[in-house]
């Protein structure tokens, strides 16, 4: 009887846990590569595209959706300041996003060394 020695020893291996962040980028990725599949394929995606319509359908009737149009003057007044407010908060954390990307990658600092010596 032969007993494999280094598979006693060394134990078996642990995955390394992933951070929060690890995992979502992950997530949005696969989720990229799925909407990709989906936009690649006709039918697929006319039969996407019809249920995204459905649900819009859905939700205007029961009223969680109501028209820009159908809304009174100071309610549109309300909901473009909120719309503001989440558009600015969107576009600060997608440029920090892409800021801190480009500094994982090394970017930052070529840029910046050809500005120099070009001027």
């Amino acid at each position: 009887m032969c007993i494999n020695v280094t598979a006693y020893i060394s134990g078996p291996t642990k995955a390394k846990k992933k951070s929060r962040a690890e995992i979502l980028e992950k997530k949005r990725l696969a989720e990229r590569r799925r909407k990709e599949r989906i936009r690649n394929d006709p039918e697929r995606y006319a039969r996407s595209k019809e249920r995204s319509r459905q649900y819009y359908l859905e939700n205007k009737k029961s009223g969680k959706l109501i028209p820009m149009s159908e809304l009174s003057p100071q309610e549109q007044k309300i909901k473009r300041k909120k719309n503001r407010e989440y558009f600015r908060s969107w576009y600060k954390k997608n440029k920090m996003d892409k800021t801190k990307n480009k500094i994982k990658r090394g970017r930052g600092h070529k840029d910046e060394d050809q500005v120099h010596s070009e001027g």
